[in-house]
């Protein structure tokens, strides 16, 4: 059996803990696994793993500088990855996939800028200033879109020139 559970021979209930046992949870946190599926790679039940972390103190800082060092940035890569070149999603149509589009996680881009730059100031979009700016955007584009056609007709020196009428001059 694959994922049966390293225990002492003296103790069934006891778990051995061994370097080779330390090992692998070590390798599988930095694999970027969470702390079950580290157990589970070690052979040790989730219980035993944290009964290990508070009896040695010194394995759980080991574990704790993994899990913030190289066990991160394995995570961190794939989520960058994601909010960067987003994640394809199928669309779907009376049960049957017809296309795909590709789906950004801007909220997690964000998130992670925040935390590599904490210096900047960091703007807090809610709900409302979302509105608000996208009621802004709006309003400048129909002011854009609605000016008088004459201003486009100025000449070099900002004055105005006369618009060209539909019927030609006379010669």
């Amino acid at each position: 059996m694959a994922n049966k559970l390293l225990r002492s021979k003296s103790n069934p209930l006891r778990t051995i803990r061994s370097e080779k046992v330390k090992a692998r949870v070590f390798t599988a946190l930095e694999k970027g696994l969470t702390i079950s599926e580290a157990a589970d790679y070690a052979r040790i039940s989730r219980q035993s793993l944290y009964n290990w972390r508070r009896d040695e103190p010194e394995f759980q800082q080991q574990m704790e500088s993994i899990i913030a060092g190289p066990g991160s940035d394995k995570l961190e890569s794939v989520a960058l990855d994601h909010a960067i070149n987003g994640v394809k999603k199928p669309i779907t149509w009376q049960g049957r996939v017809t296309d795909e589009y590709t789906e950004y996680d801007h909220t997690l881009l964000i998130k992670m800028l925040e935390r590599r730059r904490p210096t900047v100031q960091k703007t807090e979009v809610t709900i409302n200033n979302l509105a608000d700016r996208l009621r802004d955007a709006r309003e400048r584009v129909i002011k854009a879109t609605t000016r008088p056609i004459e201003a486009e007709f100025t000449a070099i020196d900002d004055k105005p020139v006369d618009s060209p009428s539909a019927d030609p001059p006379n010669a």
